[in-house]
């Protein structure tokens, strides 16, 4: 039977042994709390990291927005800064999706929020890198002399396929935002702004597209166009008043248009048949006769066909086409080819 010296050496050894326990658990636990603390801290670090560089991205973009236009973009240093905001929401991607970053999403409530801030600057940085390949591969196509005849179709023609493409990866960069659901009131804000934007910007390049594939049926093969030469300060109804006529051939991407007619020397003796808008309300002015009384509809898809059987009906032959061009439409076509040289002056 061991001695009370023994049982007294046993208990004395129990006890230190449950204290080393007790202090390993105890730093266990400490080494864990402060390894968590340090993971929260670093990611909390990385996602401010990321937020600024999302807030260069986001003034270098309102500057462009407020101050360049589309040929600015293509001719000057915009461009650049365009890429320069492209970079930024890259590296703040590439810094919220870092791995230290990623086991916060399994977290309730915390992880919706920084899955929903991945997905925003992913898609934001998508969008701007679809941008800059489709500006860059505009400037190609654009660069340089411009070509001519038959060579202007096929660049109509390579514009619509860089459109094309950069539509449908824009369209597969929008949907891969998420949702905005169950976020807190500065992400849900943010959401909503950019999902805004994105609407935005593929309406235009929706616009872009259509517009493109529009110039280039229009400069293949063969046409005659009514051009009808509006003047702003006799506004009517709809348009400026048409105050000159003529017609634009177009023939394999070379486009002429002749001196025009004034429109007060093309009065018909006998007035077409019309219907519609202008039959209804203004036809005691008879604008099926009167070419300057056209534009009292705001309706050019009435007017339009009514020039068309009116020029015909005074020998100019069938057209395929009504154009109606005043100032404001010169003015968005010089934005875009800068000054134009022609006989009397620049």
């Amino acid at each position: 039977m061991p001695s009370w010296r023994t049982r007294a050496a046993r208990a004395r050894y129990g006890q230190s042994s449950r204290r080393r326990r007790r202090t390993r658990r105890r730093r266990i636990v400490f080494g864990v709390v402060a390894a968590v603390l340090a993971w929260l801290g670093i990611s909390a670090v990385l996602l401010a990291l990321a937020a600024g560089d999302a807030r260069e991205a986001e003034q270098s973009l309102r500057r462009l927005q407020g101050s360049t236009s589309g040929a600015d973009l293509l001719r000057g240093d915009a461009g650049e800064e365009l890429a320069q905001a492209r970079d930024d929401l890259t590296s703040a991607s590439r810094k919220a999706h870092l791995p230290v970053i990623t086991p916060l999403r399994v977290l309730p409530f915390v992880g919706r929020q920084v899955t929903a801030f991945q997905e925003m600057l992913g898609a934001s940085s998508g969008v701007l890198d679809v941008g800059v390949e489709a500006l860059g591969s505009t400037r190609e196509q654009l660069g340089g002399e411009l070509p001519q005849g038959g060579a202007r179709v096929e660049l109509m023609g390579s514009l619509q396929g860089v459109l094309d493409v950069a539509l449908e990866q824009l369209l597969g960069e929008a949907e891969g935002m998420g949702a905005g659901d169950g976020l807190i009131q500065p992400l849900a804000d943010a959401h909503d702004e950019l999902s805004e934007h994105l609407g935005d910007v593929t309406d235009q390049l929706s616009d872009a597209t259509l517009t493109i594939a529009a110039l280039r049926t229009f400069l293949d093969g063969d046409g005659r166009y009514l051009v009808l030469a509006a003047n702003n300060a006799e506004m009517q109804d709809g348009w400026g008043m048409p105050l000159q006529a003529g017609v634009l051939t177009v023939a394999d991407g070379e486009v002429s248009l002749p001196d025009l007619e004034p429109t007060s020397d093309l009065l018909l003796p006998q007035g077409v048949p019309f219907e519609g808008d202008l039959a209804t309300n203004w036809g005691r002015l008879q604008p099926n006769r009167e070419w300057r009384n056209l534009a009292l509809t705001p309706r050019f898809i009435e007017a339009a066909p009514l020039a068309a059987r009116m020029w015909e009906a005074r020998g100019g032959g069938p057209v395929d086409g009504v154009l109606s061009v005043d100032p404001y439409a010169l003015r968005a076509v010089l934005a875009a080819t800068g000054p134009v040289t022609v006989e009397d002056g620049t």
